[in-house]
C-alpha cells in the first residue's frame, strides 16, 4: 500500500502547484491518479506531435534542395554550353542558340550613369568576324573557362555568379539571369565586373 502511494505522490509532483490545487479542491484520490495519468500522455503526444512536425519539415526542405540543385546543375550545364563553348570559344551559333534567348541583352555601365545595351544578334555578328578573321575558335592560353561561385533558382527564375578567366588569368566576374521556359533555361540577360 506505501508503495501505491508512493507513486501517486510521484505522479502528482509532475504537474503544477495550481494545477495541485484545483486537484484537491475538486477531486478524490483516484481522480487525480486518472488525470494525472492523463496529462502524462498528453505531454508524451505533444512531444511524438513535435518530432513528427519536425521530420516532415526536414524531409520537404531536402526534397526541396534536392530539386534545387537538380535545376543548379542544369543552369551550369547552359552557360558551360551556351555561353563557354558556343559564344567565348568555339563561335557555335547552335550551342549559343539552345542556351540564349532571342531577346538576352548584356548591360553595360556607360558614361555619365547611362546604361548600354548589347544584343545576342549584335554579338553573333561580332562572333561572325571573329570566325573570318580567325580570332575564333579560340585555342590554348587564349581560352575561357569559368568558376561558378553560386547558382540561385526560385521557381522558374534564377541567377548565376561565376568567375570568368582568359588562360588563368581572371578577368570578370559575371552575373547570369535565367528564366526556364518550356524548351528549358535561358540566359535572358548579363551584367559584370571587369577586373
Amino acid at each position: 500500500m506505501g508503495d501505491k502511494k508512493h507513486r501517486e505522490m510521484a505522479l502528482f509532483k509532475q504537474i503544477t502547484w495550481s494545477d495541485q490545487f484545483a486537484l484537491f479542491s475538486c477531486f478524490n484520490s483516484r481522480s487525480i491518479i486518472i488525470f494525472v495519468g492523463l496529462l502524462q500522455i498528453h505531454r508524451r503526444m505533444k512531444k511524438l506531435c513535435f518530432l513528427l512536425i519536425a521530420f516532415t519539415v526536414s524531409l520537404s526542405s531536402f526534397s526541396q534542395q534536392t530539386g534545387q540543385d537538380a535545376e543548379a546543375d542544369q543552369i551550369k550545364k547552359i552557360i558551360q554550353i551556351a555561353y563557354v563553348e558556343g559564344l567565348q570559344n568555339e563561335g557555335d551559333t547552335v550551342k549559343i542558340n539552345l542556351g540564349f534567348h532571342p531577346g538576352f541583352e548584356l548591360l553595360i555601365p556607360g558614361k555619365n550613369g547611362e546604361l548600354e545595351k548589347y544584343s545576342l544578334p549584335e554579338w553573333k555578328a561580332k562572333i561572325k568576324t571573329n570566325l573570318a578573321s580567325g580570332k575564333l575558335p579560340r585555342k590554348g592560353d587564349d581560352k575561357i573557362s569559368i568558376k561558378f561561385l553560386f547558382v540561385d533558382v526560385t521557381g522558374n527564375a534564377a541567377v548565376a555568379k561565376f568567375e570568368f578567366y582568359v588562360g588563368s588569368k581572371l578577368t570578370f566576374v559575371d552575373y547570369q539571369s535565367l528564366y526556364k521556359f518550356q524548351d528549358g533555361w535561358k540566359i535572358v540577360s548579363k551584367i559584370f565586373y571587369k577586373f
